[in-house]
């Protein structure tokens, strides 16, 4: 029996996701971060990384999502199940989110109007995985998932000084690799 694949409104199957609950990556790097340099470093990377902490995600369908997620917002008032059943699709909101990762929007294209997209969720997994190259430096680790998972342009509102926060994050992870902190 074929597993059931939840996906996100995005067509991003939710379990792939570093901000889904199960998936324990990216909270467990925030959290990490937050204990190495919660009484060393300025107020603002500690409170950055505190919002950062507080985006988790129970799946589209639920009340409990990751906030200010633009896709969702337009899928639902589109009336959709996903972003794959809209006329638009791919449109501009979803290749925005999907910048600098053409490659996979357009095998997510393909497989869709093939009508496969579970074939997506394993490409995708196989992808963010060899992508992420997870490390030791849990700040190193927390820039790779913002970078790859495109983190900043997906939400609505810059409630995070994203610069900042990734010029924060590059010399701590220096830091800690020659073992300062």
């Amino acid at each position: 029996m074929e597993e059931y694949i939840h996906y996100g409104k995005c067509g991003v199957p939710c379990n792939s996701c570093p901000f889904y609950h199960k998936n324990k990556t990216f909270h467990k790097n925030v959290e990490e971060a937050l204990k190495i340099i919660e009484n060393k470093a300025e107020y603002e990377i500690v409170e950055m990384l505190k919002l950062l902490k507080s985006v988790v995600c129970f799946g589209c369908e639920t009340s409990i999502v990751s906030p200010e997620c633009k896709v969702r917002d337009c899928t639902i008032s589109r009336n959709h199940n996903t972003c794959w059943s809209c006329i638009f699709f791919p449109c501009k909101k979803l290749k925005h989110v999907w910048e600098n990762q053409e490659d996979m929007l357009d095998k997510m294209v393909e497989l869709v109007k093939q009508n496969k997209p579970n074939e997506f969720y394993l490409i995708f997994e196989k992808y963010i995985k060899n992508k992420l190259r997870l490390s030791a430096n849990p700040f190193e680790n927390i820039l790779n998932i913002i970078w790859y998972t495109h983190m900043d342009k997906w939400m609505k509102k810059p409630i995070i000084k994203w610069d900042k926060l990734i010029s924060e994050l590059s010399i701590l992870s220096k830091e800690y690799e020659k073992g300062l902190l």
